[in-house]
């Protein structure tokens, strides 16, 4: 029975938090930690970032270089992925991406005899 003093949104977030995609996620973004800044940031305080609202997409311009940030979240996403199907398969996962100066691309991963595509 949970306790009635959590929220259940809470709940659910931590929830959430304990899947194993978002747990090799935060691995690898804590990865890239290299000075320790974010050493005392909660695990979904750093998963942040990777979460947006609707009023934030509708303020992301359509035509327009995308930010480097942006792209550095799309590979560590893409990277969480191939560390996901490692560890419950027991090969190694390799993606490919490929995003054009508009933000368009493809993302393909490779295993064994398993192939996977996904495109924009």
């Amino acid at each position: 029975m949970p306790d009635p003093a959590i929220p259940p949104a809470v709940a659910e977030d931590e929830a959430a938090l304990c899947t194993p995609f978002v747990k090799c996620l935060v691995r690898l973004i804590r990865s890239q930690d290299s000075y320790g800044s974010w050493e005392r940031k909660a695990d979904a305080e750093l998963l942040g970032d990777f979460i947006i609202t609707k009023e934030q997409r509708r303020g992301i311009p359509i035509i327009g270089d995308p930010d480097p940030d942006v792209l550095w979240r799309l590979d560590k996403y893409y990277a969480a992925i191939g560390l996901a199907i490692e560890e419950r398969c027991g090969l190694m996962a390799s993606p490919m991406i490929q995003v054009s100066h508009e933000g368009f691309g493809r993302v393909l991963f490779t295993t064994g005899r398993l192939v996977v595509l996904s495109k924009t």
